[in-house]
Formats: structure tokens, C-alpha cells, sequence
């Protein structure tokens, strides 16, 4: 087909190829419009008609080569007559008929295989191929089926999202298409578990992230003549559309389980929160609009942290989440912010207690892996704003909570459960104190996860994602461009949902703290009982502990770890059926680390510390009235004794230095002399080995001499003899005999 064709005619022509059912062929006719001379095209409607029926041939033909291409050449003709809308519309023409197909051949294949019952006879019946498939493979007909059925379409709504991202990218003006068809292509990894094509999403994604902070350092707007992707720069609309998109990657990523691609989402996000600060630094933004896009960041964050098991980054994210709705939503019932508090103060009393003294390990520097993990979570903090030159503890939160009134909004419940976890000192009957508390929380957890059944409500446990189906429905504007309308609309509406369920699902969610607030219960127990008791039967131990469902294993598993983290020192005698809780002083120095040692010495001088101190009071009460006071000769005479101590001590201190000193320089030296004994006896095996080369060299030399000159003798013998043999007239047996080595004459 020529290249100067009319549209109206290719279009023509290819509806009566399409009749035929020639569609390979109409398809390269409407492709040919595109194609050629599209330098001198001003773009008109019958062009985007040929778009739309081409797109619709390459998804029947299932053409992935052609169809990019189509839509790149009619990305290039919307461009030069700057028509945004046009290609809007195609891009949610060509998104709304592959999702269909996919779709729809997805659940087709899924009827088709669950409701037929495939015999291996039946197999045979339906094609020769396939019992010889099976027996080189190990293939069912269900994967084969699958794979002929609706994998192709689905690949070819992937290639269809990739298209379309590429096409809209650096785009103000397409901007709202091109994050709703990042979301939506984050539900298709989701419903089909795409991870490679998640992976390679969120790189591209990245990609074009990295190219728009490029833009925004270089202080430059790409201009629509040079680049054709026309990009305005930064605004508050913007920022917007990237945060939802990275908060719904955020989402996916966790429900996908790849932890590596949620963690670069968190720090991408974390980029674009920089440039809204540097970019909007000096104009008052929309605080509700920027509440809310945080709160949304940190109810996400929350999730992912109770997924990955990190509860003290859970239980501060659900803070600052809480700080948030308490600050900017309005809309929130008194009953939903209680629950809010209540869980905030769950989280947090579900984090493991920590070490009351760590000074030694800051003093020696920890281990590599400790200064690892602390590095780690200095940089989730920076991630999560957390304004602090060190990471967050539970203390730290704990207090701040109570400063901040969180504690006294929550339930009586929670309140009490928290003064007897961290204030109360009954080890005998605290797990009969708490157990009820759980109970409550559990009831109140059941009666919310009814509630919501029958409201029909979708409600789930905490972690578990919630992002739909891939289904792309956007509400285009006069152009055909999405509207900031309809995303407010859509915002407005999906904070709605978010409110009707909140209140329930916080409720719900409270059953999930309960089981790590039993382990910490029981750390309590034991912390308790080591500082009254020295021992403590088993059996008087699993008492204690029945009420709270937990098995003997259960008991001895977390006396276990506890002693492994340095929270108690007990060690179980299963001989005697008891747990021993053994003094500082009991604990075994054999084969101890110096950091061991220091932390002992430490809690040993603590101890003696404490004892002297109460020792003193108690003089002190009982001989106030009696107690002489020292007159000023007295004193004078006490400091004294006290400034020649000092004096004596720094004397004795510097003795100590100059001794270690002097080890050390002797160390050195001695380690000098054996390094420059080692590099002599080297340089003498170097040169006895020199000299034992050069005697086998000499040798060989002499060898091949006397070699050399033996035959040049054996040669003169031979010549001699042919000439005496000549001479005399021998006869030519003779001269043959002549011709042989010497060593083979018989003379």
C-alpha cells in the first residue's frame, strides 16, 4: 500500500479486510498510515478512529511488536499538534481492552478446568500430543491448558501497562493517567503474583523518578519543541499523584512479600518528601492534603513493620499515624480514636523490654553485628521522620506516649494491663491480674469482627493488604484528559471507605498484640521472681503461667531466649525440676569474653554500689539525733587526708601508665626482632637456594661440555679411519662398516 494514502481510505480499506477476515493484512494497512511522511501530519479525528481500530487488531492478532510501535508513532503525531486528550483516550482505550480480555479469558480458563473433570484417557482422546507432553515434562493439561489459554493475554496486558508508562512518562499534561496506570499495573501483579514484573515495574518507575529529580536540580523545564514530553515542573498536584503511587507500591510490596523492593519504595518516598519541602519551602500548602497523604504513609509503614516483625518501628509509625487522624480527622467518632490509643499502647507493650544496663556494651562498641543492626535502624528512623539523633526504644515511646495523653485515651483495660506490666511488683499474682485484661481485649476484638460480617464489610487482620482488582475507570474532562476533579473525588471517596472500616478493624487488630504481650508477661514474671527468689519449682512456674494458655515448651522457649538476650540469668535443672536464678557472683569466669567479664564487673560494682548506698541511709535514719557534727578542725583535717589521697591515687594512676608503657614498648620491640629475625633467615634460604642454582647450572654446563666433547672425538676417529681404509683400497663392505657409529664397529 502506498505511503500517501488518504486515512479515511486506509480505514475503509482495512473494515473490508476485517469483513474477510483478513486481518494481518488490515492491520499492516492502518500501520502504514503512521508510518509514512509523518513529519508533515496535523492530526485530525479520523486518525484517532485508526488508532483505536489498530489497537483492537493488535490485541486480537496478539501482536506485542506492533502495537508498541503504533502507539509510539501516535504519541509522536498527538505531540507535534499538542492533542493530550487524543492520546489520553487511546491509552485508556487500548488499558480497558486488554484488561477485559485478560480477565475474562482468566475466569473462563479457571471455570473451564475446575468444573471438568480430565481423565487420563480423555487426555489421550483430546490430542496425541499430549501423553507424550506428560511423559517428558511431567506436565498436566492444566498448566498446558493455561499456558494456551489466557497467559498470552495476560502478557500481553503487562506489554500493554509497559507501553503506556513509557509513552506518558515526564508528561504534566498526562500525568493522571500515567499513575493510574502505575496502580493499576501494581493489581495485576497482585492478582496474577507477578514478582519479576513487579520488580521490574518498580525499577522503571524509579527510572523516571531519578530523570524528574534530574529536571527539578538542574532548575530547567523541558520545553514541548525540544523533547516533546512537555514537563512543568514540580506542584503540589504532582507530589500528590507520586506519593499515592509509591504508597500503593508500598502496599503491593508487602503483600508480595519482597521486602528488598518495599524498602527502596521507603526511601523513594522519602526523596520525594525532600523535594516537597526544598520545592514548597516558602508557601503554605494544604495541611489536611498533606495530613492526609502522611497518615497514609504511616498506616501502610505500620503494616509492613508488623509483617517484617519489627514491632518497635510498628509500634512508633502507629504513633505518628494516631497523632495525625487525633490532629487533622475530624470526621473520627471518639470510640475510634479510644481504640486508636488503646492499639498504640498495645503495640508498644508488645516490643521486648530492654536491657536495663548497657553502659559496658557502649563502652567496649558492641559487636559488628550490633553496630549493624543500630545502623540499620538509624536509617529507618531518618525514613520515618523520626526526629532524634538515635533510633527509637520502647521507653522513649512508652514516655512519650504518656507525656503526650495517648495513655490516658486509651480503654481502662489497656491502662491497668499497662500499670501492672511496667509499675506493679507482685510476681505471685500478676498473671492472674492480667489474664483478665486479655480476655476483655479478645471479647472486644470478636464482637468488632462480627459487627463487620454483618455489615459486609471487608475486613482483615493487620498486614494483609487490600488493593482490588485491576480495573482502570477514570473520568475524563472536555479533552479527555483525567481531571483533578475526579481524583479529588476519588481521594474523598476511598477516605470515606477508610473511615467506615477504621473504627472495626482497629478493634479487630487488637487480637494481634495479645500473644506477644503474654511473652512479655512472662519475661516480667521471671524478671520479677529473680529479684526476690534464688529458686523456683517448675511446676510452681507452670502455675503461674497456665492461666495464659501457654504450654510447658511455650514457658521454657521463652526462658530460654530471655537468657540468650541477657534479660534474666536463670538456667532450668531439669535433675532437681527447678529454675535457679544465680547471683553475679555464682556465674561461672571459665572461658569468658572480655566483654562477658566487663558487663559482670559492672553489675557486680552496681550492686556492691547499691548496697553501700541503702546501708548509709539506713545509719542515717537510725542516728540522725545522735550524729555529732564536726567541728572546723575536723574538717580541715578530713579534706586533707582526702587531697592526699588524690595526690597518692594520680600518683599511683601515672605508675600504672608509665608500667603499661613500658609492656608496650617492650612488646614491640620484641615483636620488631622477630620480624627482622624472620626477614634474616628468609635472605639466607634466598641466597643458599641462589647458590644451589648456580652449582646445578655449573654442573650441567660441564655435562653438556663433556658430552659435546666426546663426540667431536668419536667424529675425528671415523674421519681418520675412512682416509686409512681410502688409502689402502678397502673394499666398500669395508667403508659401509666405516659409515656406522663408533660404539657399533667390531674392530
Amino acid at each position: 500500500m502506498s505511503h500517501q494514502q488518504q486515512p479515511e481510505n486506509a480505514l475503509k480499506r482495512a473494515g473490508e479486510l476485517i469483513a474477510i477476515g483478513n486481518k494481518k493484512t488490515a492491520l499492516n494497512a492502518l500501520q502504514d498510515v503512521f508510518s509514512g511522511q509523518r513529519r508533515y501530519k496535523q492530526w485530525r479525528q479520523v486518525y484517532e478512529d485508526i488508532m483505536l481500530l489498530f489497537l483492537s487488531l493488535c490485541l486480537e492478532l496478539k501482536d506485542f511488536g506492533n502495537m508498541k510501535e503504533g502507539l509510539y508513532q501516535y504519541r509522536q503525531l498527538c505531540m507535534q499538534s499538542s492533542v493530550y486528550g487524543s492520546l489520553d483516550k487511546v491509552a485508556r482505550y487500548l488499558l480497558n481492552i486488554a484488561q477485559a480480555k485478560a480477565v475474562a479469558t482468566f475466569d473462563a480458563a479457571q471455570v473451564e478446568l475446575t468444573s471438568t473433570d480430565v481423565s487420563l484417557e480423555e487426555e489421550e482422546m483430546i490430542t496425541s500430543d499430549s501423553v507424550m507432553l506428560m511423559a517428558t515434562t511431567a506436565e498436566g493439561l492444566r498448566d498446558r491448558t493455561a499456558q494456551e489459554t489466557w497467559v498470552p493475554w495476560v502478557k500481553f496486558l503487562w506489554e500493554s501497562y509497559r507501553s503506556i508508562i513509557e509513552t506518558l512518562k515526564v508528561n504534566s499534561k498526562l500525568e493522571a493517567t500515567y499513575h493510574a496506570t502505575a496502580r493499576a499495573a501494581f493489581s495485576f501483579c497482585l492478582q496474577f503474583r507477578r514478582t519479576s514484573e513487579f520488580r521490574r515495574l518498580c525499577d522503571v518507575l524509579r527510572t523516571h523518578l531519578q530523570n524528574l529529580e534530574k529536571l527539578n536540580i538542574a532548575g530547567t523545564v523541558v520545553s514541548e519543541a525540544k523533547s516533546r514530553r512537555p514537563w512543568e515542573g514540580w506542584s503540589e498536584r504532582s507530589i500528590e499523584r507520586q506519593l499515592q503511587t509509591k504508597f500503593d507500591q508500598l502496599e503491593a510490596g508487602s503483600e508480595l512479600g519482597m521486602w528488598n523492593e518495599t524498602f527502596k519504595t521507603m526511601d523513594d518516598i522519602n526523596k520525594i518528601m525532600t523535594i516537597s519541602r526544598v520545592k514548597f519551602k516558602n508557601k503554605q500548602l494544604d495541611a489536611s492534603k498533606r495530613a492526609r497523604l502522611m497518615a497514609t504513609f504511616y498506616d501502610k509503614l505500620k503494616r509492613i513493620f508488623w509483617l517484617t516483625d519489627n514491632k518497635l518501628f510498628h509500634a512508633y509509625t502507629w504513633h505518628k499515624f494516631h497523632s495525625l487522624c487525633r490532629d487533622h480527622n475530624k470526621a473520627l467518632s471518639e470510640d475510634a480514636l479510644t481504640m486508636q490509643a488503646s492499639s498504640v499502647v498495645l503495640a508498644t507493650l508488645s516490643i521486648s523490654p530492654e536491657l536495663e544496663v548497657e553502659e559496658s556494651s557502649l563502652i567496649l562498641g558492641g559487636t559488628e553485628a550490633a553496630q549493624a543492626e543500630a545502623e540499620r535502624a538509624a536509617n529507618l528512623a531518618a525514613m520515618i521522620n523520626f526526629n532524634s539523633t538515635t533510633a527509637p526504644s520502647r521507653m522513649s515511646i512508652l514516655r512519650e506516649l504518656s507525656n503526650r495523653g495517648v495513655l490516658e485515651k486509651s480503654l481502662p483495660q489497656v491502662q491497668k494491663l499497662y500499670s501492672l506490666l511496667e509499675e506493679a511488683k507482685e510476681p505471685l499474682g500478676l498473671v492472674e491480674q492480667v489474664a483478665p485484661l486479655l480476655e476483655d481485649l479478645e471479647k472486644i476484638s470478636e464482637t468488632a469482627k462480627n459487627e463487620a460480617t454483618k455489615a459486609g464489610l471487608s475486613v482483615t487482620t493487620q498486614g494483609a493488604a487490600s488493593l482490588a482488582k485491576s480495573s482502570v475507570s477514570l473520568k475524563a474532562s472536555e479533552d479527555g484528559v483525567l481531571s483533578d476533579d475526579a481524583e479529588d473525588v476519588a481521594a474523598e471517596r476511598r477516605a470515606a471507605e477508610f473511615i467506615l472500616g477504621q473504627a472495626l478493624q482497629t478493634k479487630i487488630d487488637v487480637v494481634i498484640y495479645l500473644e506477644p504481650i503474654r511473652r512479655v508477661l512472662v519475661l516480667r514474671l521471671l524478671q520479677q521472681l529473680s529479684s526476690v527468689y534464688a529458686t523456683v519449682r517448675l511446676r510452681k512456674l507452670y502455675e503461674l503461667t497456665e492461666r495464659l494458655g501457654l504450654t510447658e515448651l511455650d514457658v521454657e522457649d521463652i526462658i530460654l531466649k530471655a537468657v540468650s538476650k541477657k534479660h534474666i540469668r536463670a538456667f532450668i535443672d531439669h535433675r532437681s525440676q527447678c529454675l535457679r536464678f544465680p547471683s553475679v557472683g555464682d556465674i561461672a569466669t571459665v572461658g569468658e569474653t572480655a566483654a562477658a567479664k566487663a558487663t559482670r564487673d559492672e553489675a557486680m560494682r552496681g550492686q556492691l554500689t547499691a548496697l553501700a548506698g541503702s546501708l548509709r541511709d539506713l545509719c542515717g535514719r537510725l542516728e540522725s539525733d545522735k550524729q555529732p557534727l564536726l567541728d572546723a578542725g575536723a574538717r580541715r583535717a578530713f579534706m586533707d587526708r582526702i587531697r592526699e589521697g588524690i595526690s597518692r591515687e594520680h600518683q599511683q594512676i601515672l605508675g600504672r601508665k608509665a608500667i603499661i608503657e613500658a609492656r608496650k614498648e617492650q612488646q614491640e620491640r620484641e615483636e620488631q626482632e622477630k620480624r627482622e629475625a624472620e626477614a634474616a633467615e628468609r635472605r639466607q634460604r634466598e641466597a643458599r637456594q641462589q647458590v644451589q642454582e648456580e652449582e646445578r647450572l655449573r654442573q650441567e654446563e660441564a655435562e653438556r661440555q663433556r658430552r659435546l666433547k666426546e663426540k667431536i672425538e668419536k667424529q675425528v676417529q671415523v674421519e681418520k679411519l675412512k682416509k686409512v681404509i681410502e688409502d689402502q683400497g678397502g673394499a666398500k663392505d669395508i667403508l659401509a662398516e666405516a659409515d656406522k657409529p663408533l660404539e657399533a664397529m667390531e674392530i
